[in-house]
């Protein structure tokens, strides 16, 4: 017994018309109707806000393209997490809580999870670099990465130790994202550095939500 009469087959026009009412359905099935369940649309107190600091150097690793070459998530697959999470011993935590999580973008506009990676991922860079002196290792380590790594073409980020960040700018920046803030923590911009930012927002990814205290 036929589902669809033979003479279906042989119509251009009434062809064309069922496949986009097929892709049109699995769209909605697999992309729209999610995005309207509780899960997807719920935040997780598992990701806190970020700080002022921390916000100004998501910032600027939008700025300098960053995204262009290094991804933010570990992909649900062995050698992701292997590569990624284990081999740098920075968590014992079991393999489906160290893949990335959809809360960990939460407060990510736009997301940066990327697509090249021309450099690592550094979703989990965070838990790499958990422990004193790592902001000291990882500014110098932007500011001449091929003294740490001679194959690497990554460009050399001295120049944001030069460069201050805007105090009022930041405080724009925290109101639209609706996250809370002092004015303490803005006055407390005025001498930091666009580096300092951005080492600060390095370290956040991947250590808040994964870090269970090996290191």
């Amino acid at each position: 017994m036929r589902i669809i009469p033979e003479n279906t087959y042989r119509n251009p026009y009434l062809m064309t018309v069922l496949i986009l009412v097929v892709i049109l359905v699995g769209t909605v099935i697999t992309v729209a109707a999610p995005m309207l369940t509780p899960t997807i649309n719920s935040k997780s107190d598992l990701t806190p806000m970020y700080t002022a600091l921390q916000l100004a150097g998501k910032d600027v690793y939008q700025k300098e393209g960053c995204v262009s070459c290094h991804t933010q998530t570990v992909r649900p697959l062995q050698s992701e997490v292997t590569r990624y999470v284990y081999s740098r011993g920075s968590t014992t935590k079991p393999y489906a809580e160290v893949v990335s999580q959809l809360h960990e973008s939460q407060y990510d506009r736009p997301f940066l999870w990327g697509s090249r990676r021309t450099g690592p991922d550094l979703a989990r860079v965070g838990l790499w670099y958990n422990y004193n002196g790592a902001e000291d290792l990882l500014t110098e380590m932007l500011s001449m990465p091929s003294d740490f790594f001679p194959s690497s073409n990554m460009p050399k980020y001295a120049f944001l130790n030069n460069k201050k960040l805007n105090p009022n700018q930041v405080r724009k920046n925290m109101r639209a994202n609706r996250f809370k803030f002092t004015e303490a923590e803005i006055i407390g911009l005025t001498q930091k550095t666009e580096m300092d930012a951005i080492v600060a927002y390095l370290l956040t990814l991947g250590r808040t939500t994964v870090d269970d205290g090996t290191q």
